[in-house]
């Protein structure tokens, strides 16, 4: 996708909340501050247009390729720990956060190797398959 993307807009916003649900959405000033950096502001304080809480896969897929289509940014964000900047959407466009999946999926009935969403721990897996 080539520099420079572009602004979002209303109807951007509109086709974001009619995939996932208005109340996990957030835009402009509604986003809070802790989502403009992650834990090593020294890369730089970057707000985001748009902060989604995503909780499934078919979410993420829509949010992606709409992005995608339309030469958006999105940067993905887990918790925020990280120290190398990577949580920051330096260009703006989206923030894609990722902490509502925290559910574990299991491949097949016949084999017990689970599938973990982002987020989930290893003792709630534990807990899990015993």
């Amino acid at each position: 996708m080539p520099y420079p993307y572009k602004k979002m807009t209303e109807e951007d916003f509109a086709y974001i909340c009619s995939v996932t649900s208005e109340d996990r959405v957030w835009v402009g000033d509604e986003i809070a501050c802790e989502f403009y950096r992650d834990e090593m502001p020294e890369y730089g304080v970057f707000p985001p247009e748009l902060y989604v809480e995503v909780v499934n896969r078919d979410e993420v897929s829509a949010i992606m390729k709409y992005a995608y289509e339309n030469n958006i940014p999105v940067v993905c964000r887990g918790a925020g720990t990280g120290l190398a900047g990577g949580a920051t959407c330096k260009y703006g466009g989206i923030m894609l956060s990722i902490m509502r999946m925290n559910r574990i999926f299991f491949r097949s009935i016949t084999k017990t190797r689970p599938s973990p969403a982002s987020r989930a721990r290893c003792c709630s897996m534990c807990r899990r398959l015993r």
